[in-house]
């Protein structure tokens, strides 16, 4: 009897389920790398948003390096929260300078400032009134430097919330300085003494004096004329909108004779210019009311009504205006609402050093003061 040449193959149980058991491995460790490799993605992407949010607020090499430590310091899902929750970023940003001792108060100071603005109102500081709730501050008395918020203020007094700290001994009469940065202006060190001190906290009184540091920047009263043209990047140029004389316009029909004309005579050229729309640039009128180097404050004229549309609907506009040395002002910037009804703030986004020197030669010309752009 012939043996077969051909044999079925036989398996075995044991080897079946060796291959399932690598096989489920490989895909276990390829669905985790994919998740791990999504979630750096997204962390990714979220540091990305805070970082230019961080540019945006102008923050400088060091304090974007201490953003980044702190984003490293979220847990993920705070991470990508962080910025469509202002009171998580905030509450998140406070515990991170509070637990990171070693950053300078004054540097956390700015950092808190520059990343909230909100409770920046662009004035500068004279007195305790001037201070904001919640406003953060570097509080420096015997050798200390502590970073706190202020959490209650009258004229002669303010309290001041110190995060974890306890004091070593009692702190009645002791003189003391108060730190304060505002972002468009620069920082201000209030001299006076404290009341008291206790655990978490101190209570600041007797202001002596305000002392001014950082740049400083000057504005004077000039009233000149300025038109604001609503300006587009690239070939654009001015916004040109379609007026209403053109709509009204009729196109005259076309006729035989018009049809034998040549067409290179004015004859002919007449009625397809007809056809087109007169286009004129989005502009309004108003006069300046103080000037600085970095913006200018300015109302708009009478027959101007309801600009704050055309405000909102026109992000960048080209001012232009004619200084009394003679010097033709044009430079794109921004319009923001003043504090005062019916004043706006145009702020200066591609001034020239030339257009910037002219601006300060005429602020020292006119009694200049401290620059307030409220």
């Amino acid at each position: 009897m012939e043996e077969p040449i051909l044999y079925w193959p036989q398996f075995k149980l044991a080897a079946f389920i060796g291959t399932g058991v690598v096989l489920t491995l490989i895909l276990i460790v390829y669905l985790f790398i994919r998740l791990r490799l999504a979630e750096q993605a997204r962390r990714d992407a979220a540091w990305l948003s805070l970082a230019n949010y961080g540019l945006k607020r102008k923050l400088t090499q060091q304090e974007m390096n201490l953003l980044r430590k702190f984003y490293d310091f979220l847990a993920p899902e705070d991470a990508a929260q962080a910025l469509h929750n202002k009171r998580l970023f905030h509450a998140k940003m406070h515990d991170f300078l509070v637990e990171n001792r070693h950053v300078e108060p004054r540097a956390r100071v700015q950092l808190m400032d520059k990343l909230f603005p909100e409770i920046d109102f662009q004035m500068e500081i004279k007195s305790l009134r001037d201070v904001q709730l919640g406003e953060s501050c570097s509080v420096e008395f015997d050798g200390h430097r502590i970073l706190g918020w202020i959490v209650k203020k009258t004229e002669e007094e303010i309290w001041i919330s110190l995060p974890n700290w306890a004091p070593a001994r009692t702190y009645i009469g002791d003189p003391a300085q108060i730190y304060f940065f505002r972002p468009n202006i620069g920082g201000f060190l209030v001299h006076g003494s404290l009341q008291r001190a206790g655990r978490n906290g101190v209570v600041f009184e007797k202001p002596e004096r305000v002392e001014f540091y950082g740049d400083q920047h000057l504005m004077a009263r000039i009233e000149l004329p300025i038109r604001l043209t609503a300006w587009a990047p690239g070939g654009q140029g001015p916004v040109l909108i379609e007026t209403a004389e053109s709509a009204a316009t009729p196109v005259a029909p076309a006729s035989h004779a018009d049809a034998d004309t040549d067409s290179n005579t004015p004859a002919a050229a007449a009625p397809a210019a007809a056809a087109e729309p007169h286009l004129a640039p989005v502009q309004l009128e108003g006069e300046t009311d103080r000037i600085s180097d970095r913006a200018l404050i300015f109302v708009f004229s009478r027959e101007t009504t309801h600009p704050e549309r055309l405000i909102r609907k026109y992000e960048v506009w080209e001012a232009d205006l004619v200084l009394p040395i003679g010097f033709r002002f044009k430079c794109r910037g921004r319009i923001l609402p003043g504090s005062t009804p019916g004043r706006f703030i145009f702020r200066y986004l591609d001034a020239s050093d030339l257009a910037r020197r002219m601006l300060w030669e005429e602020i020292k010309s006119h009694g200049p003061e401290r620059e307030q752009l409220v």
